[in-house]
């Protein structure tokens, strides 16, 4: 009788505080919740120790020292006590893969993936911020110093996933890594946080009656979400009713566009909450009637520019029920092919406002259908617990076919 081969142990790091309200913070804690839910012992995770622990503290987790927001200083602690803490770990467990998000440096790869042996697995590759040549010119310097290091460790991967189709070219030309080891898994959603609900008792809640139909985005008030072509698109909707915008966040353009609502002539139309807690988010979500994420981030692949979306608000907005308007770029194809809401060509502020007509426009039993698909996607495609268990797989795969290899070898 032959024995049943062990499960694989990992151990995965990140440097993001997860106790944090953010986008990496929030895309982490859901995804290492998940995580322990599918793996239970098999996963060991080591993260910075949260800045509110009362917010979120996890004793399954290994904590390192807080790096305070990336502080130069605390933040080479935290390297340090993250190396002692996972080479101690690994004596003890003997982790057959080391899974990581990488962060500000490629320092912790580089050294563990040295003294530990074992097959190399990124999470959630991306990089783009700190290359895009956006950066002031002391950025442009430190990031030139780690560019050939981020190079050396990103090409070692035996796999790694990553958010978005331009992003696995962008990553190739980048870093040299080839293709066949990037693996395309979208951002995620924790579908039983967001969840749909009555519109009305949501709107009841908070005080959002002025107007027959809402359209809303939630997220940071800055340029690449492209807010101002929105609050341009209101004067040219056409439904009857009250057409209201309501705009869920904070940043730094956000007295700009308040000015440019008044200059539009749509001040007394566009909502401004400011920054509310996330836990309050989902109900926002559920007393719109459809939602716009105009975000556009544009890629340099070597002569050529790549138009690319991977918000993370997408998959919330579509768990919440709400058909979603988005740029007509690779990313949101599916949005069109699923009929789960419209897609528009870039910066064409009237084709936008026709789309957000259209679905306004919907009688009420199409718009219940159309939630029901919304909603019915996300739960199949986009739930964070699926996409985690897909991600296991992937990682299972590399860690047996490398092992297969290596028995071939000898």
């Amino acid at each position: 009788m032959c024995a049943s081969t062990p499960k694989p142990r990992f151990i995965y790091i990140t440097e993001y505080d997860i106790s944090i309200d953010n986008g990496p913070g929030i895309n982490e804690r859901e995804f290492i919740n998940a995580l322990y839910k599918e793996l239970e012992e098999q996963i060991v995770c080591v993260i910075p120790s949260p800045t509110y622990p009362k917010k979120y503290f996890d004793s399954r987790i290994k904590y390192a020292k807080n790096h305070k927001n990336f502080n130069k200083f605390k933040y080479w602690a935290y390297v340090i006590d993250t190396l002692i803490k996972v080479l101690k770990l690994h004596r003890k467990h003997q982790f057959d893969a080391l899974i990581l998000r990488i962060g500000q440096t490629p320092v912790v790869p580089l050294v563990l993936s040295w003294f530990m042996k074992v097959p190399l697995i990124f999470k959630t590759l991306a990089k783009h911020s700190s290359f895009s040549g956006k950066q002031n010119w002391k950025g442009k310097i430190i990031n030139n110093f780690w560019q050939p290091l981020f190079k050396i460790i990103i090409k070692k991967a035996v796999v790694a996933d990553t958010v978005s189709i331009p992003y696995i070219e962008w990553l190739h030309y980048k870093f040299g890594i080839s293709k066949d080891k990037l693996i395309l898994i979208p951002n995620g959603v924790n579908i039983d946080f967001f969840s749909p609900s009555d519109q009305k008792a949501s709107r009841q809640k908070l005080n959002l009656n002025k107007f027959d139909h809402l359209i809303g985005y939630i997220g940071a008030l800055r340029n690449n979400r492209n807010i101002e072509m929105l609050i341009k698109s209101i004067k040219f909707i056409e439904c009857n009713g009250s057409v209201g915008l309501i705009l869920v966040g904070s940043g730094k353009d956000k007295n700009e566009l308040e000015k440019l609502a008044k200059n539009e002539g749509t001040a007394d139309s566009v909502i401004f909450t400011g920054q509310v807690p996330y836990e309050l988010v989902p109900e926002y979500m559920r007393a719109m009637d459809v939602a716009a994420d105009l975000t556009l981030i544009t890629m340099k692949i070597g002569n050529r520019l790549s138009n690319s979306s991977y918000s993370q608000k997408i998959p919330q907005y579509l768990a919440c029920g709400l058909p979603v308007i988005a740029w007509d770029v690779v990313d949101n194809h599916f949005i069109s092919k699923e009929r789960i809401g419209e897609v528009v060509p870039y910066g064409n502020v009237v084709k936008l406002s026709k789309s957000l007509s259209k679905i306004l426009n919907l009688d009420v039993e199409s718009k219940k259908a159309l939630r029901k698909k919304a909603i019915s996607y996300s739960h199949t495609n986009l739930s964070i617990n699926n996409l985690t268990a897909r991600r296991i797989k992937v990682w299972e795969k590399a860690v047996s076919d490398l092992q297969q290899s290596r028995r071939l070898d000898l």
